[in-house]
């Protein structure tokens, strides 16, 4: 298999720095507590507090998450916690988070896998990005965050330069909310098992990061169920944007399918009468490529917009079908998206993925077919590209050399094609050079730029790729 390391840090269009952080327990991690009156959900006091207290265990490569025992075992005779010994009259939020000023400024990406959910459902637990400003007594005034559920193999949440203006105390981590927990009940109230991100591992298989690109084919599938009994009946190819989904150049517009009602209606096999459908569907929009199998591979997008019905399970899936198998379905990692998530990430891991598959990934729509009068309050689900993936592909598309780096005084570029520009940009998104070259190479001199880290644009063929260098 092969080996190759992405770039995390990469200059998006809006001229800011993007950086990937995924779990890590070689960071430092914090703690942090958030007290409630169960009586009436008020604020009652917050705390710095031990992460293995909280209780949180770090690994190299993994963060697994409990419900807080430490507080009921120190605090049960205190009248400010309990009303009796069994009787709490608090509950909490509890934080563990890495902190790093350096993100700020740049935009950011939190993500990685969830091994295991098996945390009491009277829990809630979250991913956030934060950024708090020192200035305003310590206001959180960014939150972008993602709640955890069982049905998930991965995360990302993501919050843009913009947003973590320079100044600000930048924060990423998890919160677990609920009941103080009782240590009798350990075993029984469960944990969530977090793990790093595969796409920012350097093992001896290749990361690919996909994401959604209106210049890839997009293939439509309809699998048909009974109403009647869930049983499968049958499925078949079907035209994308009579699914419905529209796909531009970096979104992807995700509807309930209605042309199968307009044109099937007067049909036994999908109708009972003109206004009773007999089966429902579960209508794909998928990439295939096989050049993606041996590979470890990550799906992801941001959620702009989620209106649709709540009737609707909207999923995105990373898919492996074995044609020596009947072309059945051999791997299945998705994420079924919902209204209070921002961004999604999905991986597959390469020894999953193997030589000889057929590799898919995009979304599913699985609901009751679409009554065409109804579209408008059926509503949809509308997502975008995530920037730094792009990025990534675009580059590996452009075949761009870049040497040496770091550098003192020239930066040579080089591409298999003619380059029409560079734009050099600092760490604070500030252009420093424009160039024109239009031509395959160029030795751009860099000698009276501050020592730090760049961002480069270029344009070759009228697509733009990016990437950083460091000035000695």
């Amino acid at each position: 298999m092969k080996k190759i390391t992405l770039l995390l840090l990469l200059i998006t269009a809006f001229g800011f720095a993007q950086n990937s952080v995924t779990v890590d327990g070689s960071q430092t991690w914090n703690g942090y507590v958030n007290a409630f009156n169960t009586s009436d959900d008020s604020y009652a006091f917050g705390f710095s507090y031990d992460v293995a207290n909280l209780k949180t265990t770090l690994t190299s490569t993994s963060v697994t998450l409990q419900p807080n025992f430490a507080i009921w075992s120190a605090e049960n005779t205190n009248a400010s916690w309990f009303d009796n010994t069994t009787t709490p009259n608090k509950y909490i939020e509890a934080s563990s988070y890495v902190e790093n000023n350096g993100l700020a400024g740049s935009d950011l990406t939190f993500s990685a896998n969830l091994d295991a959910h098996t945390i009491n459902s009277a829990y809630k637990v979250v991913a956030f990005i934060k950024a708090l400003d020192p200035n305003n007594g310590y206001a959180t005034v960014v939150n972008k965050n993602i709640v955890l559920t069982n049905g998930m193999s991965s995360f990302s949440v993501s919050a843009t330069g913009a947003e973590l203006q320079s100044g600000f105390i930048i924060q990423y981590g998890f919160s677990v909310t609920g009941a103080l927990g009782d240590p009798a009940n350990e075993t029984s109230l469960g944990s969530v098992v977090v793990t790093e991100n595969a796409s920012n591992d350097s093992g001896d298989t290749t990361n690919d990061g996909v994401t959604i690109d209106g210049s890839k084919t997009y293939n439509g599938y309809v699998n048909a169920f009974n109403t009647a009994d869930d049983s499968y009946a049958f499925g078949f190819s079907y035209d994308v944007a009579n699914l419905k989904t529209t796909v531009n150049a970096s979104t992807i517009t995700l509807q309930p399918n209605f042309a199968i009602w307009a044109a099937e209606n007067t049909n036994a096999s999908w109708f009972d009468n003109p206004t009773t459908p007999n089966k429902y569907i579960e209508a794909s929009s998928y990439v295939e490529n096989n050049g993606l199998a041996d590979s470890d591979l990550t799906f992801s997008a941001n959620i702009d917009s989620y209106t649709i019905d709540a009737g609707y399970t909207v999923v995105a899936f990373i898919k492996a079908l074995d044609p020596n198998n009947g072309y059945a379905t051999v791997v299945n990692k998705s994420v079924t998206l919902t209204s209070s998530m921002s961004s999604f990430s999905v991986s597959a891991l390469a020894a999953e993925l193997q030589a000889g598959f057929i590799i898919q990934y995009g979304f599913s729509v699985k609901g009751a077919l679409g009554n065409p009068s109804n579209e408008a309050s059926l509503g949809s689900v509308v997502l975008s590209s995530n920037a730094a993936v792009a990025s990534v592909e675009r580059n590996s598309l452009l075949n761009i050399s870049m040497y040496p780096n770091p550098t003192n005084n020239y930066l040579n570029i080089s591409s298999d094609n003619i380059i029409s520009k560079v734009s050099i940009y600092n760490i604070l998104g500030k252009q420093v050079k424009n160039i024109q070259i239009n031509k395959k190479s160029k030795s751009i001199d860099v000698s009276n730029l501050s020592k730090g880290v760049y961002m480069i644009k270029y344009t070759v063929d009228n697509t733009v790729g990016s990437s950083k260098f460091m000035k000695n």
